[in-house]
């Protein structure tokens, strides 16, 4: 079977994998990808840096597979991973998915029939949390950019790249990449980003084909504070070129609801201590906004005290 693969021309989808110090998982994962019942691809494992023995796990799978191929690099994080897996690609369409992860033998034979007449292909998930729960988790439908591009301002579907078929062309044409400045939300920037350059979209809400391992502590939604959570604010500001106008009250109302979350979690004192740390980066809101804000008056009264907490502080 090597040999077979390495005769092929260019494949046509790249999956990339970002690989840190993910020797226990990464076999699971690496052994779904190559058990695809569609062939025609390349699998790139990126490491990452790691100080434990995934990199000769990397290794060892491209002595015997044709598709795999190994790039090492310097520890640099989860986005510097995937910026060198998206250069570094050949396929016109690149997969992310994350080493401790695992995906169905189906996925690409569900995905690849729309690849002719769509730029992103979107496919469900399982969520595995600890003590064995499993949750299955519907995509919401998206039948144009436009849509979706409104549901991810919203935070009303998955926010997360993994396990969605992307052209690679957005990414090259448009010079996107993941900003390697977020520790948290990097995934929500580029695909808001690629999605309102993008021209068609294909959603398929019930095919449970990508397993995500929540229960793994390592995952950063496991280890939110004040800084990650930040993030999703400051990325309302470095958005807004991006995004038509039209969808310009969808994003006030999403950074005013993150504001209310920060502060529901943390607290005035808190919030405000780490917003004054960022300042040149975030836009803090006006009462006017909140005012006009697609909320019901009880969100409203606990951005109103916020509010009134930020002039307090001056840091208008």
């Amino acid at each position: 079977m090597p040999d077979k693969y390495k005769c092929m021309k260019r494949p046509l989808v790249s999956i990339i994998i970002p690989v840190y110090n993910a020797e226990a998982h990464l076999p699971r994962c690496v052994d779904s990808i190559l058990g695809q019942a569609f062939g025609d691809f390349e699998l790139l494992l990126v490491n990452d840096g790691s100080s434990d023995g995934s990199l000769e796990v990397c290794q060892r799978y491209a002595a015997v597979d044709g598709r795999v191929r190994v790039l090492d690099k310097a520890n640099g994080g989860v986005s510097s991973a995937r910026n060198m897996g998206i250069e570094s690609a050949v396929a016109e369409w690149v997969m992310f998915v994350d080493a401790d992860d695992w995906v169905e033998t189906n996925m690409l034979e569900l995905a690849v029939p729309y690849v002719d007449s769509c730029d992103i292909v979107r496919l469900a998930w399982v969520a595995h949390h600890a003590n064995d729960v499993v949750v299955k988790k519907r995509v919401m439908n998206a039948e144009s950019p436009r849509q979706l591009l409104k549901q991810l301002l919203r935070r009303r579907t998955k926010l997360a790249i993994w396990g969605t078929l992307i052209r690679r062309e957005l990414f090259m044409l448009h010079n996107i990449r993941f900003d390697l400045s977020y520790d948290y939300a990097e995934d929500w920037l580029a695909l808001l980003r690629i999605v309102a350059r993008s021209k068609s979209v294909k959603t398929l809400p019930e095919a449970y084909v990508y397993h995500y391992d929540m229960a793994n502590m390592s995952s950063c939604i496991n280890n939110m504070s004040v800084a990650k959570m930040a993030c999703n604010v400051r990325l309302c500001h470095d958005v807004k070129g991006d995004i038509p106008r039209e969808f310009r009250a969808d994003l006030r109302d999403t950074r005013l609801e993150l504001y209310r979350l920060l502060v529901a979690a943390y607290g005035c004192e808190e919030v405000c201590r780490h917003i004054a740390s960022i300042r040149h980066k975030v836009d803090l809101f006006t009462l006017w906004e909140v005012l006009v804000a697609n909320f019901g008056w009880r969100k409203k009264r606990e951005l109103l005290a916020f509010w009134r907490y930020i002039k307090k502080q001056k840091l208008n």
